[in-house]
């Protein structure tokens, strides 16, 4: 606040900017505290400042002592992923990750999705001790007994050895677009963020599409989701990986979409699948473009195949209807 001199008004500039974005996300901004602080000079930190009299909020330590801590899950299964990989002599082929959930100890089988290696882990490094066993919320390097470098790659997840996870090979789930230029749409293929995994997806299937919690009225879309929307989309990944359900390991189900270095969207995954989508699970999109309102009926439904199929062979071409434009996206 000292390279603005204790402007008021530039604070409630970027409390306002920050709390919509937090709202488009899902956080309840009632429940958060923005803080004026300088750091340098020391204002607000331990002590009410004499500067900003405006304010009648806590200080940041006070703020830090309200907030409630979570207990890491000790009791789950093992999910470290994998943010790194380190060739070390005299050591040998160290993973590096942060432990999500679960514990390890040294000596433990442990198990490596999507690759399917099994090894043990000889040693674990807290950096920069050893350590015997290791809880969620560290940051540790795994010796893997008898791997090689290029056997581990930026994204997979080490997990007990005694389980062995299904590899995704598509998955849906929740998003809400944040900010996009040209949309989302079925058939782009965003890059998505889940855990340290970073993929190239492509969206197959968009279905019940909303505004955001601010407008209460559901409404039809063209089949394109803009900045405040959240719908439930169908995505296949380009490469095998291992993601997990929100409300199973909400740290390994958490999704971010991005487009031209820049956040377009954020979402939840929903379910997860290990086998190739069936034709009866797949929907596809019949988007209606008309030229003048009102709009076409077909403007927009989630219809399945079959449905589809009879659209086109014995309802189209209509006499006098409006041009339309159909997009299907199918990977299998």
């Amino acid at each position: 606040m000292d390279q603005c001199n204790w402007s008021q008004a530039i604070f409630d500039a970027f409390q306002s900017l920050i709390s919509s974005m937090m709202k488009q996300v899902g956080h309840d901004v009632t429940k958060i505290h923005f803080v004026p602080i300088s750091a340098q000079t020391g204002e607000n930190i331990v002590k009410t400042s004499g500067k900003m009299d405006w304010f009648r909020g806590p200080t940041l330590l006070q703020a830090m002592q309200v907030v409630q801590y979570q207990r890491p899950p000790m009791g789950d299964q093992l999910r470290i992923p994998i943010c790194a990989v380190e060739k070390i002599g005299g050591i040998g082929t160290v993973v590096i990750g942060r432990v999500e959930y679960g514990s390890l100890r040294a000596g433990d089988s442990i198990h490596i999705v999507p690759p399917g290696i099994t090894t043990m882990a000889k040693s674990i490094e807290q950096f920069p001790m050893d350590c015997k066993q290791v809880t969620p919320g560290f940051f540790v390097g795994v010796n893997a007994r008898a791997c090689g470098k290029s056997d581990f790659k930026h994204g997979d997840v080490i997990v007990s050895g005694g389980s062995k996870p299904n590899i995704v090979r598509w998955f849906s789930a929740q998003i809400h677009v944040v900010h996009s230029k040209n949309g989302i749409w079925a058939g782009c293929e965003p890059l998505c963020f889940v855990h340290t995994a970073v993929f190239t997806g492509r969206i197959s299937g968009i279905t019940q599409c909303s505004r955001s919690k601010s407008t209460n009225n559901q409404h039809t879309v063209t089949g394109i989701l803009h900045q405040g929307e959240r719908a439930n989309v169908i995505i296949l990944p380009r490469k095998r990986l291992f993601i997990e359900e929100y409300s199973v390991h909400p740290k390994l189900g958490t999704l971010i979409l991005v487009e031209n270095q820049a956040v377009m969207a954020v979402g939840i995954v929903k379910r997860v699948y290990g086998t190739k989508p069936r034709w009866s699970e797949m929907r596809v999109m019949l988007i209606a473009f008309c030229r003048e309102p009102p709009s076409c009926p077909l403007s927009h439904h989630n219809l399945p195949l079959e449905v589809l199929q009879h659209i086109l062979t014995l309802a189209w071409p209509i006499r006098g209807a409006p041009p339309i434009q159909i997009r299907i996206s199918f990977q299998l």
